[in-house]
């Protein structure tokens, strides 16, 4: 059996559009593709082209960065599908040439929360920070109609 990085594309309920994932395919002794991993390596909407080619040039920047240590994150947990209430601290940060803002969640946030590009979010203020809802996920898992 074999193996490589796949596109593959799943269907959402109505109205949402499809989404493409980057996944791990298994290959039965034919060639013919058997299987897929279930956790997607690189997730984004049909509706955004240049999302992957954004996001993989996001990730080849991140060679050139410093390492850095996971023992320099007190213990902190990445989220997963088995810590399912984890949430995580993302910063605001400024898009070049511009004073636009957006925030960049992590994909392991991401793909535990299954959260997906497109989704709709409700931000609540705290005293010190945000709540972020996805009222498109709650929609999704039936929590509201």
């Amino acid at each position: 059996m074999s193996w490589n990085y796949r596109v593959i594309e799943f269907d959402n309920a109505a109205p949402e559009p499809p989404h493409r994932e980057i996944r791990e395919v298994y290959y039965n002794d034919q060639g013919q593709p058997c299987a897929y991993g279930n956790v997607g390596q690189l997730v984004w909407s049909v509706d955004d082209i240049d999302a992957p080619h954004t996001i993989l040039e996001n990730m080849r920047g991140a060679l050139e960065k410093p390492i850095l240590l996971a023992k320099d994150f007190d213990g902190a947990a990445a989220p997963s599908a088995a810590t399912p209430d984890t949430g995580c601290t993302v910063h605001f940060e400024k898009m070049p040439n511009s004073e636009d803002l957006f925030l960049q969640l992590p994909q392991t946030f991401l793909r535990a929360h299954d959260w997906r590009e497109g989704d709709v979010l409700d931000f609540k203020p705290t005293a010190d920070a945000f709540t972020i809802t996805n009222t498109t996920k709650e929609k999704r898992d039936g929590i509201h109609p």
